[in-house]
């Protein structure tokens, strides 16, 4: 997960071992050349003084890759530098000065060998721009110095001269060629594996705190659990959720609130030990994984110093505020035996503590848990319907180049008498897990088309999407409690949209396939919701009949950050954009929430978008003067049509 600069750093540091071994050849070589300059019958003077100062130089160089690690290019630079003067000076004196009187050819062949490695070494160096304009100075140097010496070499009817330069200027040449492509060449497989790095680095990274995200924490989570069972060791999971702090993002701004994600997470990083694992979960959730053996005690006092840390005044700007924080706990191996039950049982142990008055922590109790859970669902959900505490909303699903309304996704809502709005992140797992989903997802699919089929009167392009979950997918008496629905209302299925998660296809594959063909078959259209949350999604697309595709918000939301922390939600939407056209589904991003997050989907392909920056879930009494709002409203179909042909234009 090295970033650009890791990876440079990487590559200094094997050149630095490379030019260790390689300075001392030069030494040797110039050494050499002063032995036996004399007896060679070739003596010049400024040979004497010139490979005595080189020798001199070298060995400075060589003193300085040893002793200070840190100036790696700067001692390329100075080798470059030295060594293209030396040159270009050397063969100046020779023809210039000299004007004769020596034999041309063996004195360039004492020296100019070497030149290729001035070549090499300005290119291969990472990042090594300003050396590779020395090469390239040098060059254009010596190729303007040797036709000004091969025609006086030919005016003077110097030929061996004039052959020897010109032979050398080409070898020269070619070399200069050959080094440029080889160094293109590195210099394209590093890009790569910079993106590479990049991407994997954004795939398990938190890019608002640089903490571990929730890919990685299940990844840890999963890996701690086995390691625990084999050594039959305990650990807790620390759930984290800071109170009210949507007031920060409300009142201050977005700015503000990833600051305080920041300034917080870093405290907690300090109070945590270093065998803890701390993660960012979501939003305003973190999530600690405790190291073993600590006793219940132990990881109180803990929870206890994460609060006090969350609760720490915060300065923003000429702004100072607090928060507080509800942790629930988990223990293993007290209850449960999955690193997904750990997870849900801290989390409804967190939302004990915030129904129970919020800042404070408990360890998840099975008896008070459970029942609380269970009179949650079988009592309170039924009591919902009954008391009509349900109800509806719709968020609008809109083409990205219009911002017309295309499509309206139905969401339920639920409002407790006593406890107020209860997020359907709660009451929905929780249906699921006890099979109520069934009940609860018949109700809203009925109450969505019958209310939904006035619209249609006034709309009737208008598609509305409704969610069902696998459970209900699952269910053997789904499809003809489906169509009954559609009888009922006399909704027409050619409007009607049933999105899902890939946990759909978790269960029995060829029951899955079988039920998602007859939906199909009655034109009801299939969208897969989330899409990218999961880890099978790829291989499912072809070989299920889904005609949507709605890219899950994380990655929408990585769009608006840096350049390199918005690397990676760019690639994947990219990608995902060129896999839906090759097999011939809509798009739709979820999540947007800024007018550049906008901008940023349809330059990468995508034409249906969903977020707060169009516009909040409302309640279905509003839709029709939702709709007005945004003007007519035309078929997704015509309007594609319509900017392609302008595109062919």
């Amino acid at each position: 997960m090295a970033s650009l600069d890791t990876l440079h750093d990487s590559y200094e540091k094997r050149w630095r071992r490379f030019l260790l071994w390689v300075t001392p050849l030069g030494i040797l070589a110039f050494v050499i050349c002063l032995i036996f300059e004399r007896p060679s019958h070739q003596y010049l003077r400024f040979d004497v003084i010139a490979y005595s100062i080189s020798a001199v130089f070298m060995l400075v160089l060589e003193l300085l890759l040893l002793f200070r690690s840190d100036l790696v290019r700067q001692t390329i630079t100075l080798f470059v530098v030295g060594v293209s003067s030396f040159f270009l000076v050397r063969i100046t004196y020779l023809m210039i000065i000299l004007q004769g009187g020596v034999d041309i050819p063996a004195q360039l062949s004492e020296g100019f060998y070497w030149i290729p490695v001035i070549y090499l070494l300005s290119l291969a160096l990472p990042g090594s721009l300003f050396h590779k304009r020395i090469r390239t100075l040098f060059t254009a140097l010596f190729v303007f110095a040797a036709s000004i010496f091969i025609s006086l070499a030919i005016y003077q009817q110097m030929w061996d001269a004039a052959y020897a330069i010109s032979e050398l200027a080409l070898a020269n040449f070619a070399i200069f060629l050959l080094a440029r492509t080889l160094a293109q060449y590195k210099d394209d497989l590093v890009s790569t594996q910079v993106q590479l790095n990049l991407t994997e680095h954004y795939a398990y990274v938190d890019s608002v705190t640089n903490l571990p995200n929730r890919l990685q924490l299940e990844t840890y989570l999963d890996k701690r659990l086995k390691e625990a069972k084999a050594e039959g060791s305990s650990f807790a999971v620390l759930f984290i959720d800071f109170d009210n702090f949507k007031l920060i993002n409300d009142v201050l701004g977005h700015e503000a609130g990833d600051q305080v994600l920041k300034t917080i997470s870093s405290r907690m990083q300090k109070i945590i030990g270093k065998s803890d694992f701390l993660a960012r979960q979501s939003g305003d959730e973190f999530v600690v994984v405790s190291s073993p053996n600590k006793s219940k005690e132990d990881l109180q006092k803990l929870a206890t110093r994460l609060r006090e840390a969350v609760y720490a005044p915060l300065t923003l700007g000429n702004d100072h505020t607090q928060l507080t924080a509800s942790i629930g706990m988990s223990f293993y191996p007290d209850s449960a035996s999955s690193a997904a039950e750990l997870l849900r049982q801290a989390d409804a142990a967190m939302y004990r503590v915030k129904h129970s008055g919020k800042n404070g922590a408990v360890f998840f109790d099975t008896q008070v848990d459970d029942r609380s859970e269970s009179q949650f669902v079988e009592q309170d959900i039924r009591y919902a319907l009954e008391r009509q505490e349900m109800s509806l909303v719709a968020q609008p699903i809109v083409n990205l180049h219009t911002e017309q309304i295309v499509r309206f996704e139905v969401l339920a809502r639920w409002t407790h008498t006593t406890k107020g709005p209860i997020s359907p992140g709660l009451f929905i797992p929780a249906a699921e897990r006890n099979g109520f989903i069934v009940t609860l997802g018949e109700w809203i699919l009925r109450e969505a088309c019958s209310r939904a089929k006035l619209w249609l009167e006034s709309f009737p392009e208008l598609r509305i999407s409704v969610n069902v979950s696998r459970v209900q997918v699952s269910h053997p008496e789904f499809i003809v409690m489906v169509k009954r629905i559609l009888d009922e209302t006399g909704f027409d299925p050619n409007h009607l949209d049933l999105e899902m998660t890939e946990s759909v296809l978790d269960n029995n594959l060829e029951q899955v396939q079988d039920c998602l063909t007859q939906l199909r078959q009655l034109g009801i259209g299939l969208m897969m919701d989330d899409f990218g949350k999961g880890y099978s999604s790829l291989s499912y697309l072809k070989d299920f009949p889904f005609d949507v595709i709605k890219l899950d918000r994380a990655f929408v939301q990585d769009l608006s950050l840096e350049q390199e922390s918005g690397a990676y939600g760019k690639a994947i939407l990219s990608g995902v954009s060129q896999i839906a056209k090759h097999l011939n589904l809509e798009l739709v991003a979820e999540g947007i929430e800024t007018k550049v997050q906008q901008q940023q989907c349809i330059t990468l392909g995508y034409h249906l978008g969903q977020g707060y920056y169009f516009s909040k879930p409302v309640d279905f009494s509003l839709v029709p003067e939702l709709i007005t709002k945004k003007n007519s409203l035309l078929p997704l179909q015509l309007e594609l049509r319509e900017q392609d042909s302008l595109k062919m234009s």
